[in-house]
């Protein structure tokens, strides 16, 4: 006696009953009864056009929560970076993983410093720390790992921190304000880390970067 394993292919028929034994108009398929749902879901499926509508109706729907995720978390970044010193430009980061801040910094000097990042002529001290780099030493210094992990950062990054960002495992960059100097995302982009620009004083996302909500 022969065994049915599953739910062959089905073909058609004139009668307009399948070759599998499933009953188009009565929903049975040999003497088991088929839901109506299924028998809805396989005229759905047959509409390509119909489908391809769908998935992209749900792909926007992603990529809308993604943008509001990225444009909280880089508004987060910008509020921990007014804690820093630095009268020049206060630079503010964090770092999530799987929707977790596991790390945050901002620009200023290191530990054990008197907290002033200008010198006499009002020109930053060189061994000021910038944010993203005290957010990732911070990682270091913890349990936790940034492997896949997303900067949010408020102003893009130099060289010496892209460095950092890749060595780091970090996969995202999203930032707010661009550096007049560019080599630190140049760097970045040949590393293939995804790269977004997002103004959180306007409603505009660049993606002329690296088109990531489509």
């Amino acid at each position: 006696m022969a065994v049915r394993t599953g739910f062959e292919p089905a073909t058609p028929c004139v009668t307009g009953t399948y070759s599998n034994q499933l009953n188009y108009h009565t929903g049975s398929f040999g003497d088991t009864k088929v839901t109506p749902f299924f028998d809805s879901a396989i005229i759905f499926l047959r509409n390509h056009r119909l489908f391809s509508i769908f998935v992209l109706y749900l792909l926007s729907m992603t990529a809308e929560k993604q943008e509001q995720f990225d444009r909280s978390y880089l508004e987060m970044a910008a509020v921990w970076g007014k804690n820093s010193y630095c009268k020049r430009r206060q630079v503010g980061a964090i770092i999530v993983k799987d929707r977790m801040i596991i790390s945050d910094g901002y620009n200023g000097t290191p530990a054990g410093f008197e907290n002033v990042c200008e010198d006499e002529e009002g020109l930053t001290k060189p061994y000021v720390l910038h944010a993203e780099a005290n957010a990732i030493t911070k990682v270091a210094k913890s349990n936790n790992s940034s492997e896949g992990a997303t900067l949010y950062i408020t102003t893009s990054p130099c060289m010496e921190c892209a460095k950092l960002i890749i060595q780091a495992g970090i996969t995202r960059v999203v930032y707010s304000n661009q550096y007049r100097i560019t080599d630190g995302i140049e760097l970045l982009r040949r590393a293939g880390v995804e790269i977004i620009h997002i103004d959180i004083n306007t409603q505009h996302t660049d993606l002329s970067i690296k088109r990531t909500y489509e």
